[in-house]
């Protein structure tokens, strides 16, 4: 169940918090935003939906069949966005994503939604009718009269041929800003309007981009966020990689924990071959895997202390890598004050990522004094949990359609 004292607190405060920012809603400078802007290359439509095929979709999704009925629909513009922006070696990629449209004639408020782990490149937002985050959230969304901006980010869409930065705070945010703005002048371009509002969200793999990226936006832009919503992310990995090695059993964790890794050598040029990390047979299949995609359906132990090597846990638990322990604080986005709202979404029984992500963040934050809530569900486990979340927070974002 959601902790129902959080979210009558945050709701009740919600509005005012808004109208202390609503000074700044519409003043937003360009001091930093030129210096960091996307440039804007193509774009092409890719779908039209009509608002009775929106409805089909909330009518067959069991989290959305009862709102179905009650929420102003209208058809929907669904364009593939293609920008540049920076990889993480600093070079300069074309990357992509899926911004969609309503049709109707009012101001639109801004939603950038992060979507979560991808396993193939058929999921990506751009290709949309394989896409399934974008068609459960992000289509009825823009049919109830938002401009939803959906990143794919690198290594999907137009830079499917590059690897994946996965969990790669900086990247993620670099991408899904530079998709963000590339979007507002696409916009700009078919004259519909923006509202000055901006709301960011995302769960698993893109809550933690949500919180990369709101740290981005107020550290490098002048833009104002209306309010984020990270869910079920990895902010502190330094405390959650320690409690995956120490599980005892199975963890669903260990082929995420090992996707991770392999970016973090390669972003990171740490020069530590797989079996210092894995213990055989395993460490021959990663080694000569050509995707990390593989590692999904890869044959390797789910058991922390039979695939990982005991020298390896060991400097997890320790912190005594050095570079492995950098590349992994350079990573965590727990420990910082931000001054636009957020909510932030986790389930106590997360079986994949560790609430303790979130509730560090949410201790550290609120103790700073930050306009930072979180909202908890009891007993959802990681993919449980997105349902609650998703539903909870249409609700949210729906309050601010104009």
């Amino acid at each position: 169940m959601i902790n129902n004292s959080s979210k009558r607190n945050f709701l009740r405060a919600f509005p005012l918090v808004i109208l202390l920012l609503g000074i700044g809603l519409f003043s937003s400078c360009e001091k930093e935003n030129e210096r960091h802007s996307a440039v804007y290359t193509e774009s092409s439509l890719i779908k039209e939906v009509s608002k009775a095929q929106v409805k089909t979709l909330l009518e067959v999704n069991p989290l959305t069949n009862a709102m179905a009925s009650k929420l102003p629909l209208t058809d929907v513009d669904v364009y593939r966005i293609v920008y540049t922006t920076e990889n993480y070696d600093g070079k300069e990629v074309k990357a992509s994503g899926a911004l969609l449209v309503p049709k109707i004639d009012m101001p639109l408020t801004l939603v950038s939604y992060q979507h979560g782990t991808i396993w193939k490149e058929s999921d990506a937002p751009s290709e949309y009718d394989t896409g399934k985050e974008i068609k459960m959230l992000a289509t009825p969304l823009a049919s109830c009269g938002f401009a939803v901006v959906v990143p794919d980010y690198i290594g999907y869409g137009a830079s499917k041929d590059l690897m994946h930065p996965y969990e790669h705070a900086q990247t993620l945010a670099k991408a899904s800003y530079d998709m963000i703005q590339a979007s507002k002048k696409f916009l700009a371009e078919k004259e519909v309007a923006l509202n000055g509002k901006m709301i960011i969200t995302g769960y698993s793999e893109g809550g933690s981009a949500t919180m990369a990226l709101h740290k981005y936006i107020e550290e490098n832009t002048s833009d104002v966020i209306t309010m984020s919503a990270p869910a079920s992310g990895a902010y502190n990995k330094t405390l959650s990689n320690k409690q995956f090695v120490s599980t005892v059993g199975e963890s669903i964790t260990s082929r995420y924990f090992l996707w991770v890794v392999d970016c973090y050598k390669k972003v990171y040029n740490i020069d530590m071959p797989w079996d210092q990390i894995v213990n055989a047979p395993f460490n021959q299949l990663i080694s000569s895997m050509s995707n990390p995609f593989e590692l999904q359906n890869m044959k390797v132990s789910l058991e922390p202390n039979k695939l990982l090597t005991p020298s390896f846990i060991n400097a997890i638990k320790n912190e005594s890598n050095e570079a492995l322990e950098n590349a992994i604080k350079d990573n965590n986005r727990w420990e910082w004050t931000p001054k636009f709202p957020m909510m932030i979404y986790y389930s106590a029984a997360d079986d994949l990522v560790s609430p303790a992500n979130a509730t560090t963040a949410i201790e550290y934050m609120q103790s700073q004094g930050a306009p930072v809530q979180g909202v908890k569900f009891e007993e959802f486990d990681h993919y449980q949990a997105f349902g609650a979340y998703f539903a909870h927070v249409f609700q949210v974002i729906m309050s601010q359609r104009q």
